[in-house]
């Protein structure tokens, strides 16, 4: 399901894909007044808001049902290929990271729980 916070011109377009909704619901708190942002609890539903708007980042949690995270950033580069990818897990997952960084081309391979502050670090580069 499409989830979006108010629109606000000028602001860099995030997309957080998580299926867990407290995720969803900490990121639409914490950068409520940092971004403009669109939400979704799978890959399909990602990827459709991605055709739909101009998204300048993506957040994707790895582990979610119907598509893991790097397939997710994978179909978004080749969708929208100047949309900066981030890869966020619960999991050390090898796999992941190296899918990640070869298939999806990620600027960030973060872990969960990621400290706040890295988390909005991170954004704030690959929003420049």
């Amino acid at each position: 399901m499409e989830r979006r916070a108010a629109q606000t011109p000028g602001l860099p377009r995030v997309l957080f894909v998580d299926d867990e909704q407290r995720v969803l619901n900490s990121m639409r708190i914490m950068f409520r007044r940092r971004f403009d942002m669109y939400f979704a609890s799978d890959g399909p539903t990602a990827l459709e808001i991605i055709k739909q708007h101009d998204i300048d980042v993506v957040v994707a949690d790895h582990r979610m049902p119907h598509m893991t995270g790097v397939e997710v950033l994978t179909a978004v580069r080749t969708l929208s290929p100047r949309t900066v990818r981030i890869l966020l897990t619960g999991y050390a997952d090898l796999d992941a990271i190296e899918g990640s960084i070869n298939e999806g081309e990620v600027f960030r391979f973060l872990t969960k729980p990621c400290a706040p502050a890295q988390l909005r670090a991170t954004l704030d580069l690959a929003a420049e």
